[in-house]
C-alpha cells in the first residue's frame, strides 16, 4: 500500500443554503418536487430562460461570443470545440448546449448553467463559458462552485434524494439504480449518495495517474481526486486516512479490469494512529476508479468467527 495522508475533503460553499432555497423555490414553481428526472425543460420554461442547442460546428463561432474572462475558464483554445459542455449569457437570459454530448452529462450541464441564471449574485459576471473543468468537483472559483451545488440541489431534488438514499443499501447496485432512476451519471450520484446517507459511509474518487490505455499507463496507478463523507462518518472517523495513491496491483485499482462490475473486500484503515478494519466496495466506469468504504460491522465480524468455528 502507498504512503497515507489526509486527502482535500469536498466542501460546500458558504451561500449553501440560500442556494438550496433558491433551487427548492424553483422546483415547487415549475411543480417538479417528486417528478423523476427532473424536467429540466420546466424548470427552464418557469424561469423564462431561453436554450439554443448547437452542432460543433458551430461552436467556434460562440466562442468568440464571450468575455475574456469567460474564455479562462476554458484551458486554452487548441481543442476548445470539443471542451465546451455549456454556455450561459446572462444578459439575453440564454443557455447553448452541445447536442452530441452523453444525456447524463448534457442533463447536468442544462442544471449547472440555469444555475449561473437564476443565483442573483451571479450576474456581476455577463457570461460564462463551461467545460468539463468548471463542472467538476475540482473547481476552486466560487461561482462555479455555487453552479455545480445548484445543479446537484436541482437534480437529486434536496432531501428527496437524502429520503431516498437511506432506504437503499451502502452498495453500486444501489449508486446504478438511484442514477438511472434521476438520469444522472453514476459519478454524480456517488458523490451525493456518500454525501447524504445516514450510515457511517465515505467515498473516494481517483484518476489514473497517466493518461491513456497503455500498459505503461496502467502500470501508472491512480492519484486520488477527492473525498467526500457522511455527516456519520465524519463524527466517528473525522481523522481517518486513505491512500493517496494506488499502484496498479492495489485490490482497489483490480476493479479497472473488473469489466464494469464492482469488486469489493476488507481492508485496514489508519484511524486515531490504529489500523482499523472497513469494508470497501470499487467501481471502475471507464475513467475514474470510485471507491465506497465503511466500517465493518461488529455483527458482520462475529458472523465470521462463528462459520470459521463452525
Amino acid at each position: 500500500m502507498s504512503a497515507l495522508f489526509i486527502p482535500k475533503l469536498y466542501v460546500r460553499p458558504d451561500s449553501e443554503l440560500e442556494i438550496v432555497e433558491k433551487a427548492q423555490t424553483l422546483l415547487v414553481r415549475a411543480e417538479c418536487l417528486g417528478t423523476l428526472p427532473t424536467p429540466i425543460d420546466r424548470l427552464f420554461e418557469t424561469a423564462k430562460i431561453s436554450e439554443v442547442e448547437l452542432d460543433r460546428s458551430e461552436m467556434l463561432s460562440l466562442w468568440t461570443r464571450f468575455s475574456a474572462g469567460a474564455k479562462r475558464m476554458v484551458s486554452g483554445a487548441m481543442g476548445i470545440i470539443n471542451q465546451i459542455r455549456g454556455a450561459a449569457d446572462l444578459r439575453r437570459r440564454v443557455v447553448f448546449m452541445p447536442r452530441d454530448d452523453s444525456r447524463a452529462r448534457v442533463f447536468f450541464a442544462r442544471a449547472h448553467e440555469l444555475g449561473h441564471l437564476a443565483l442573483p449574485w451571479h450576474k456581476l459576471n455577463e457570461d460564462y463559458l463551461d467545460s468539463d473543468k468548471t463542472l467538476s468537483h475540482r473547481i476552486n472559483e466560487r461561482f462555479e462552485i455555487e453552479a455545480n451545488l445548484f445543479a446537484a440541489e436541482t437534480v437529486f431534488q434536496g432531501a428527496r434524494f437524502k429520503e431516498m438514499a437511506r432506504q437503499y443499501s451502502p452498495d453500486f447496485a444501489s449508486n446504478l439504480e438511484l442514477a438511472n432512476r434521476h438520469g444522472t451519471s453514476l459519478q454524480a450520484t456517488f458523490w451525493r449518495f456518500a454525501e447524504v446517507h445516514d450510515e457511517a459511509l465515505a467515498g473516494v474518487t481517483y484518476y489514473p495517474a497517466k493518461k491513456g490505455a497503455t500498459a505503461e499507463a496502467v502500470q501508472a496507478g491512480f492519484v486520488i481526486y477527492k473525498f467526500v463523507r457522511s455527516t456519520a462518518f465524519a463524527k466517528r472517523f473525522g481523522s481517518m486516512t486513505v491512500p493517496g495513491r494506488l499502484d496498479a496491483g492495489h485490490e482497489w485499482a483490480t476493479a479497472r479490469f473488473a469489466r464494469q462490475q464492482p469488486m469489493l473486500g476488507e481492508i485496514p484503515l489508519q484511524f486515531e494512529g490504529r489500523a482499523e478494519p472497513f469494508l470497501w466496495e470499487a467501481f471502475w466506469n471507464g475513467y475514474c476508479l470510485m471507491v465506497l468504504v465503511r466500517r465493518k460491522p461488529v455483527l458482520h465480524s462475529l458472523a465470521r468467527l462463528i462459520g470459521r468455528a463452525a
